[in-house]
Order: C-alpha cells, then sequence, then structure tokens
C-alpha cells in the first residue's frame, strides 16, 4: 500500500468519526431532557389518568389523557413545589402542586 492510499484511509476514518461525534452532539442538543413526570387518577370516573410530564430545564410541559396528548407549553416555578402552566395553543393557564408521592393537583 503505497502512502497515498495510506493517507486516503485516515481521512476516511478521520472523517467518519468526527460525522459520528456531529450527529450525537446534535441528537443530544435537540432531544428534550425529561426533569419529572407527576401521574393523577379520578376514582369517580375511573379508568381516567393524568400523566403530566416536565421537560428541559427552560420550561417545557406536556399533558396526558388517558395516553394521549392533550395539551403542552411551558410552565415556571412560582413557589416550593407549585408550578404555572400555560397553554401553548389558547393561553390558559393552570396553577399545579407537586406532591411528594409523584402525583399532583
Amino acid at each position: 500500500m503505497n502512502l497515498f492510499h495510506r493517507f486516503k484511509y485516515v481521512l476516511v476514518v478521520i472523517a467518519s468519526v468526527l460525522s459520528t461525534l456531529i450527529i450525537i452532539y446534535i441528537v443530544n442538543q435537540s432531544s428534550p431532557e425529561l426533569v419529572g413526570t407527576y401521574q393523577a387518577t379520578n376514582q369517580a370516573s375511573s379508568p381516567y389518568v393524568l400523566l403530566l410530564s416536565f421537560f428541559d430545564k427552560d420550561g417545557r410541559y406536556e399533558l396526558y389523557v388517558n395516553s394521549e396528548l392533550m395539551e403542552e407549553g411551558s410552565y415556571r416555578q412560582q413557589a416550593d413545589n407549585v408550578y404555572v402552566l400555560t397553554e401553548e395553543d389558547h393561553g390558559n393557564t393552570h396553577l399545579v402542586t407537586l406532591l411528594p408521592d409523584n402525583s399532583f393537583h
């Protein structure tokens, strides 16, 4: 194998490694980080499960009702374990209290 072919091979390996690192970086930057998930159930009309998930430190949330995405938007902490949720579509706000057992009101 002559010097040109070795150099070409080394360049291909370096390009492959750099491409892989760039893809990993992009995926990590665009994927939201799950901060916490909380669940509440309604005893009267079973099965009725609310799942509230907080993403990213910059304040995104998703609210699921029986595994169906019902709303999403932004959140901000108002006090210890008390958050204000603002719907993305309608701008409605909700006050949520997180409980120690990973449920919420």
